[in-house]
């Protein structure tokens, strides 16, 4: 699924009454597997949950059933579409006043109805076994020819146009190139409400799998983790307030980030109107709320899947698919290598400057996500397609201040990150990348320090959507 800042979720406008008198089909079934919840998602990307009987029963009113899927939800993850029984495989549905699924049937990471049920748009693409080609793999598959599929659909969180079975708010790849959408900060139309990560480190907290194991990596996971769960107001239809619906565990000792952001929080995140919800703050023209989920990588896993509601009934669904779990971390800075992991006062920690040329070559290492259920073999990737760039004391260094660039690094678009990485995610390896920066040219345009007397140089890797990580050496120029 797309995201603009970390994870990208579609705003749903549903009818607030199951029975209001403008609900147009009824959609009903049974489902066979009843430790599964069902998500009914709109092609605009209007969405809602809906959880059957003890028998497994169901039936829901909704403006227009034209476009609409059925999606499997267990525990709190995506668990894959629901495909219709028809001459060829679909999961939207046709416009019709009574929609009658039979049984859903689950099958391996994927379901089918028992009858025949009309399909709308093109048929989805299938292996030889007839499950969706994105089942099980959240939809990160290279597909051929996907920008053909993808040129005359409407790109909406609802709509698949890649045609992997895995409409878009739920798709790792909408366009199934095997670029992570958040790398590539696509954009479905529509409201959405966005997840995005941050993970900022001081050198002497730094992880990252090519500079080696770390006993500590899960505990500063916990510490240090963000999550941003934010939505633009001017698409809320004048909400007054929204909610995340989070099931689990860690979403009940989650706390809210307060600046500067350091690990440090005592504010849990509350349901303060007592709706069930998770609040976002009113920060207009946003709802917003960043906070540390204070889990661990075993507890964040790709296919979470999260919900967003207003007070005006509006609510919205998306799978995360990607969070650092790792920072950037530099191997060398001109002729001093860093050892990982690096203990309190170790060089580059506040009181122990780096001494650097204030024109200095950096290597480093490319940050880590956890690798996509079922695509990746691995279990950690490294981070193609990132941008990246060094603040010298709250500086920016722009394109021009760059040079010597190593092969996969392109100038870009960017004041904060103007290098792109054009390489593939891969698992780690110990490739390294780098360039070399006038960090007095970007200094000259800044002023103080924020390394305990020295400057900060802080080297930044993120992406189109808004994911984001540092890793911050206190330096001494020569």
């Amino acid at each position: 699924m797309s995201t603009r800042i970390a994870l990208v979720i579609a705003l749903l406008a549903f009818s607030a009454g199951a029975d209001s008198a403008l609900a147009a089909s009824r959609i009903s079934g049974r489902l066979s597997d009843t430790s599964y919840e069902l998500m009914l998602l709109a092609r605009s990307g209007r969405a809602q949950p809906i959880q059957p009987k003890a028998d497994g029963r169901f039936s829901v009113r909704v403006s227009s059933a034209k476009g609409a899927s059925l999606h499997l939800i267990r525990d709190g993850r995506y668990a894959g579409p629901v495909v219709l029984r028809g001459k060829k495989p679909r999961v939207a549905l046709a416009g019709a006043r009574r929609v009658n699924l039979g049984t859903v049937r689950v099958r391996v990471r994927y379901a089918a109805t028992s009858r025949r049920v009309a399909g709308s748009g093109r048929p989805i693409r299938t292996d030889a076994r007839g499950r969706p080609l994105g089942a099980g793999k959240l939809g990160f598959v290279r597909v051929r020819r996907a920008r053909i599929a993808q040129a005359g659909a409407s790109a909406t969180e609802g709509a698949d146009v890649d045609l992997d079975g895995i409409p878009n708010a739920f798709d790792a790849d909408d366009d199934g190139d095997l670029r992570l959408d958040n790398i590539e900060g696509a954009e479905p139309k529509g409201p959405r409400l966005s997840l995005s990560s941050a993970l900022p480190l001081d050198i002497t907290e730094t992880i990252n799998a090519n500079a080696g194991a770390d006993a500590d990596q899960e505990a500063t996971i916990r510490r240090y983790l963000r999550l941003l769960f934010s939505v633009s107001a001017d698409e809320l239809g004048g909400a007054q307030r929204v909610g995340v619906s989070c099931v689990f565990a860690w979403c009940a000792g989650a706390q809210v980030v307060i600046p500067p952001g350091r690990g440090d929080s005592t504010t849990a995140w509350s349901d303060g109107d007592g709706d069930g919800l998770l609040d976002l703050g009113a920060h207009r023209p946003a709802f917003w709320r960043q906070i540390y989920p204070r889990a661990s990588t075993a507890d964040i896993k790709p296919g979470d899947t999260f919900t967003a509601t207003t007070d005006r009934g509006a609510s919205a669904v998306a799978a995360l698919t990607f969070y650092f779990t790792s920072s950037v971390a530099v191997k060398t800075m001109g002729s001093h290598t860093f050892s990982y992991p690096a203990d309190p006062g170790s060089p580059g920690s506040p009181g122990n400057p780096v001494k650097t040329p204030r024109k200095v070559q950096i290597t480093l290492w490319r940050p880590q996500r956890a690798a996509i259920p079922g695509a990746e073999s691995r279990t950690l990737m490294d981070i193609g397609g990132l941008h990246y760039g060094v603040d010298v004391s709250g500086a920016f260094c722009r394109a021009e201040d760059f040079s010597d660039l190593s092969e996969t690094l392109k100038p870009s678009a960017g004041d904060e990150a103007p290098l792109q990485d054009t390489a593939a995610d891969t698992p780690p390896s110990g490739a390294t990348l780098s360039f070399t920066v006038d960090t007095a040219a970007c200094a000259a345009r800044g002023g103080g320090d924020t390394g305990g007397g020295f400057p900060m140089v802080s080297i930044v890797a993120q992406d189109a959507s808004g994911d984001l990580t540092r890793q911050h050496i206190v330096v001494q120029f020569e």
